[in-house]
């Protein structure tokens, strides 16, 4: 088991020592969660930020939980006094991701910014900085992939999206969460 400073979700802090580090791992294909799961087990901190999606199925809408980084996910370790080739050959993880013969550790700050802007349940939240005027991507529910612009942000967690639809502007209300900055 690891000793570090935990925050939040049990999740390190930025004071943790030099050579405890987040790193990547690659999952093999839809294996995220048994490759989350198993590397628990064995005492490791992993961490899967998520982010939720519109399927539709049978010409209903289910809401979808997804990772953020599809095939991907985070360990948190000592190279120095861990037996990390072990992850290796967990089940659901296909390998961690290398610098020549050591595994590539990231850059501090990286992975708790996305722990922080995780709710209880491990969904990433978008920030703050989406404002009227903004051009948005509809994340979830019947205009998932549409893309608009923000025209409001309301006080009770909704805002109101104009999106071209049909040769026409139409004003949509949504979930805050719904929506996320376009690229």
């Amino acid at each position: 088991m690891h000793t570090a400073m935990t925050c939040g979700a049990g999740y390190p802090e930025l004071n943790t020592p030099a050579r405890e580090r987040w790193h990547v791992a690659r999952t093999q294909p839809g294996k995220w969660r048994i490759g989350e799961l198993h590397l628990r087990r064995q005492g490791y901190k992993a961490f899967v930020p998520q982010i939720e999606t519109t399927v539709r199925r049978r010409q209903r809408f289910h809401l979808r939980r997804v990772p953020f980084f599809p095939g991907y996910l985070f360990v948190f370790f000592n190279t120095a006094n861990t037996r990390w080739r072990a992850i290796n050959s967990t089940r659901g993880i296909s390998t961690l991701i290398m610098q020549g013969e050591t595994p590539l550790p990231l850059p501090i700050g990286v992975v708790e910014s996305l722990i922080a802007r995780t709710d209880e349940l491990g969904i990433l939240r978008p920030e703050e900085k989406i404002a009227p005027g903004s051009s948005v991507l509809i994340s979830t529910g019947p205009f998932a992939n549409l893309a608009g612009t923000l025209q409001k942000l309301e006080p009770n967690g909704r805002c109101r999206v104009l999106v071209e639809l049909l040769n026409g502007s139409v004003a949509v209300r949504l979930e805050r969460g719904s929506i996320r900055l376009q690229d």
